[in-house]
């Protein structure tokens, strides 16, 4: 079982031990101090060891930027060290009930089979709390500057460009998802044929869109020489201002970007656990119910005018939030050419005076 997934997987031989040990944790956790005090040294170090890497980095203060005050919930050293084993007790009391939750189960198994299991241990779990989850709101686009943290020395600077743009829901998601590969979504997209197939300023630059409770996030992300920094990200941002300007989206290039999804479509599903993660989503983000059949047949629906108009009426680089991790010495001049710096810490706190 991995707990910080939710997902607990058996052979058949050990379904009912493994559903036991299932109904143990959510139903009659202990919270050994032993336990939750290891487990907090495990997590500070795991910070600590985060706080050097330039990626973790730009995604964190892409975060604070986004979020801006509910960031705070973030994890911390602060924080973990703040938390107790009383804490843990209140928060599963208040939250890990039943209306809360959703089962889902699949594999070589039937239902007439699995239900009796599933009511012998989970039957008696009654709501003690009800209510509906609370609705999280999109954070807003972000301000004209660049939001710099200072790694003096880096051999690279890592750049990321993005924010919240449209929720899966959205009529025109899926062209944007394929407006997203052919801009920088795939090797031979835009970003990386321009940044590292041309220029050879990076081993990489791409693009991609996700989703959570606040919405559809979209991000560019590049880890650039520190000399071309500068250079980089004016290039991102022409890259993603093309499709509404000097470079429209091309047939070949839609063409091409469905086929990147739609041939590999049918591989994810050799393991239930992805088509199970589908399901959670649906019933977590409150997705249509055909979210899955009706997928591929929503992506061959994109024409390329419909995927520039879901491109080009939500895609403004001005509105986006800008990150730049790098050597301020070398990078910091020629990125205030661009826009404003704004100077943060590796935890995304602003840092006053800068």
């Amino acid at each position: 079982c991995d707990w910080s997934s939710d997902v607990c997987s058996s052979d058949l031989r050990n379904v009912d031990p493994t559903l036991d040990l299932l109904a143990t944790v959510l139903l009659q956790p202990t919270f050994p101090e032993s336990e939750w005090t290891l487990l907090q040294k495990q997590r500070t170090a795991d910070i600590d060891r985060k706080r050097k890497d330039p990626d973790w980095i730009a995604g964190r203060v892409f975060d604070a930027v986004l979020f801006g005050d509910r960031y705070r919930r973030a994890p911390s050293k602060e924080s973990y060290a703040a938390i107790t084993t009383a804490d843990a007790r209140t928060w599963w009391s208040t939250n890990l009930t039943p209306d809360k939750a959703v089962l889902l189960a699949g594999g070589d198994v039937t239902l007439a089979d699995l239900v009796p299991r599933l009511e012998k241990r989970f039957g008696a779990w009654k709501a003690e709390s009800g209510g509906a989850r609370p609705a999280v709101a999109a954070p807003t686009s972000g301000e004209p500057v660049i939001h710099f943290v200072d790694r003096p020395g880096a051999a690279q600077s890592v750049i990321r460009v993005g924010g919240y743009l449209l929720p899966p829901t959205d009529p025109d998601w899926f062209g944007f998802l394929l407006a997203n590969q052919a801009v920088g979504g795939q090797f031979t997209a835009r970003l990386n044929m321009n940044l590292r197939e041309a220029k050879g300023w990076t081993y990489g630059a791409r693009s991609g869109i996700s989703y959570d409770l606040a919405g559809g996030r979209f991000a560019a992300s590049a880890g650039i020489v520190t000399a071309h920094t500068a250079e980089a990200l004016q290039e991102t941002l022409a890259e993603l201002a093309g499709p509404g300007g000097a470079r429209p989206l091309t047939d070949a290039e839609i063409a091409d970007a469905r086929s990147s999804i739609v041939l590999g479509w049918p591989l994810r599903f050799e393991s239930p656990d992805y088509l199970l993660g589908q399901q959670e989503a649906v019933w977590r983000y409150g997705l249509p119910a055909d979210w899955v059949t009706a997928y591929v047949p929503k992506l061959e629906a994109v024409t390329p005018a419909s995927a520039a108009k879901a491109w080009n009426s939500r895609v403004d680089p001005s509105k986006l939030v800008i990150v730049v991790v790098g050597d301020g010495a070398v990078v910091r001049e020629s990125l205030a050419k661009i826009r404003p710096i704004v100077e943060h810490d590796a935890d995304g706190r602003g840092i006053a005076g800068k």
